[in-house]
């Protein structure tokens, strides 16, 4: 399904690249806030990532959420090893801030 609206104007950043087309939902509406700390992770790492000085070209794009065998999963279009390495510092920073 499309991702909801709601969920998306709560979570600018995740549509504020222009390489974003749209982010396609394969979940139930449970795992919804399962869902909204996901992405309000999601978007620490690009607040992160631009603040290490990444452009917008070289931010991940988020693709598809969905559940797969009963884990929440985002996939995304890394266009670089530079946008790699400095989301796995961001995503590594960000979950540290969750234990």
């Amino acid at each position: 399904m499309d991702a909801p609206i709601d969920f998306l104007s709560a979570h600018p950043l995740l549509l504020l690249n222009p390489r974003m087309r749209q982010i396609e939902f394969d979940v139930p509406q449970a795992w919804m806030p399962a869902i909204e700390r996901m992405a309000d992770r999601m978007e620490d790492c690009l607040n992160s990532l631009v603040k290490a000085g990444l452009s917008m070209d070289e931010l991940p794009v988020v693709e598809r959420i969905a559940v797969l065998d009963g884990k929440l999963i985002f996939v995304a279009d890394f266009p670089s090893d530079a946008a790699i390495a400095e989301f796995r510092v961001a995503r590594n920073s960000a979950s540290a801030k969750f234990k």
